[in-house]
């Protein structure tokens, strides 16, 4: 929820601007009630009439600028903040939501360049060091971002995401090990810290430590017993142990919380092939591929699920579709590609 927008810091406004100052004042305080019910694109539309009224006025296009952030609109974003750092260049709040906006699009050497900008206004007393890391990991320049990571840490001690970016950056250099001890850094500070807890099963998982991955999803849950990923991970884990009725069952509390999550209905559907609940699984195969038609996952258990039903010629296309898809994105479907392929080479 937005709050109230603050007023820059101007010169009074002499007597012929005030009323125009009071129109964009009325305007912005409109754009904010509006946000505050969930109507951004009518807010959107009040911070245009107020930027028409005097486009030099940095506030409306500061307010309309996180606006935009905030609803994902971020070319848009950007585009309002270059405007309001024109305007207003020593407005270092707005330096530093240009380079999160341009580091959450992956451009990393100009959301860099926004955040030294903001470090410089200042006087080397921000606190940008972890957004500063998080675009050099982006850059792969792993050295830079770690230092960075540790001034960040010895800065603010007790934030418990810096170490997890940090243990994601690790993960990124094929280092597990130094990735969970990043986890457990944070996890000593902040026992109740949900997100360390996820990552850290999920390293634990990958390194074959199932029972430490499970324990920690199970914390996980007590804490957040709402969050579908954590129930689908849990369930992954479990199949990986065969105990595949355990994770089916996980995977349908993800789907009470989560009724369209395909992820959830594509693991449904394997695990119901592994106790040759062929049917089910096909049934939640087409809920996962109905979800989302570009998940090769989900049509890769679709095409199983029809072939162990004898049903060949539907089987055959629906691998022919998984390839078309996991082509696009095919790390990680290196087994599944293999067997498809395979299948259709074998006679109908």
């Amino acid at each position: 929820m937005m709050g109230r927008t603050r007023d820059f810091d101007t010169e009074p406004p002499e007597d012929g601007q005030a009323e125009l100052y009071e129109q964009i004042n009325a305007l912005t305080d409109e754009a904010a009630d509006l946000g505050n019910q969930g109507r951004y694109d009518e807010a959107l539309e009040c911070f245009d009439r107020a930027i028409a009224l005097d486009p030099e006025n940095p506030d409306p296009w500061d307010t309309k600028a996180r606006y935009l952030s905030m609803m994902g609109r971020l070319e848009e974003a950007v585009e309002c903040f270059t405007t309001l750092t024109d305007l207003d260049p020593k407005n270092e709040a707005a330096w530093e939501r240009k380079g999160d906006c341009l580091r959450d699009m992956e451009r990393n050497e100009e959301a860099l360049v926004c955040y030294a900008h903001a470090e410089e206004l200042l006087g080397g007393h921000g606190d940008f060091w972890d957004e500063m890391a998080d675009c050099l990991v982006g850059l792969e320049r792993f050295d830079e971002a770690m230092a960075l990571y540790d001034r960040a840490i010895q800065r603010n001690p007790r934030d418990g995401w810096i170490r997890l970016r940090k243990g994601e950056a690790y993960e990124s250099l094929d280092q597990p090990d130094n990735a969970l001890k990043c986890y457990d850094e944070a996890l000593s500070r902040d026992p109740n810290f949900v997100a360390g807890l996820r990552a850290r099963a999920q390293v634990l998982a990958r390194q074959g430590r199932t029972d430490e991955a499970l324990a920690s999803y199970q914390c996980a849950l007590e804490l957040s017993p709402g969050d579908p990923a954590i129930w689908i991970n849990a369930g992954v884990v479990l199949g990986d142990t065969g105990a595949n009725e355990d994770a089916i069952e996980c995977f349908d509390q993800a789907l009470e919380i989560a009724p369209d999550d395909p992820t959830a209905w594509a693991n449904r559907a394997s695990h119901l092939g592994r106790l040759g609940r062929h049917e089910e699984a096909l049934d939640s195969a087409n809920r996962a591929v109905a979800a989302q038609a570009d998940y090769a996952w989900a049509w890769f258990n679709k095409a199983a699920a029809e072939d162990a039903l004898g049903d060949t010629e539907a089987a055959r296309q629906t691998y022919e579709r998984f390839l078309e898809v996991a082509d696009m994105e095919p790390e990680g479907y290196e087994v599944e590609i293999a067997q498809a392929r395979k299948r259709l080479e074998e006679p109908s």
